[in-house]
């Protein structure tokens, strides 16, 4: 079977970092998932938060990428929601979803969640920045500089 690279996304709020669990894991994750052969990973990111959350993100900017054991990449945004956004949607694959304390979420992820959202937290700048992709009707804008 073939590795498939991933993206995933940060998105905090006041404190909170969004996290979801999967219905066939045990662990809490970051919003994301593999990434489909015809997308870019920031389409990819954009999709699967908006499939697992139901909110639509925009993307600030990459706060890493990680090489897997198995050599595929996971590609990790800072993104941000609508301020008072609250998950909803059909849940599908997804059993739970919340906006947990940072704290809290550092010690409920598995080791390479936990060191991908430590990461993204240590460059506050980059949640302050402007958007750089968000999915607007069916195009995907990209701004740049």
């Amino acid at each position: 079977m073939a590795h498939r690279d991933s993206a995933f996304a940060v998105i905090c709020r006041r404190k909170h970092v969004l996290l979801v669990k999967p219905r066939d894991g045990r662990h809490w994750q970051l919003p994301g998932g593999g990434i489909k052969s015809s997308e870019t990973p920031w389409m990819a990111v954009l999709r699967e938060v908006q499939e697992e959350t139901g909110l639509e993100a925009k993307l600030l900017g990459l706060s890493g990428m990680y090489r897997r054991h198995d050599g595929s990449l996971a590609f990790v945004f800072a993104a941000r929601v609508g301020w008072q956004e609250i998950p909803k949607g059909e849940l599908n694959e997804i059993a739970k979803r919340r906006w947990m304390p940072v704290r809290k979420a550092l010690k409920r992820l598995p080791a390479s969640a936990r060191q991908r959202l430590a990461d993204a937290l240590r460059r506050p700048g980059l949640f302050r920045a402007a958007p750089v992709a968000r999915v607007e009707r069916l195009a995907l804008r990209i701004s740049v500089g």
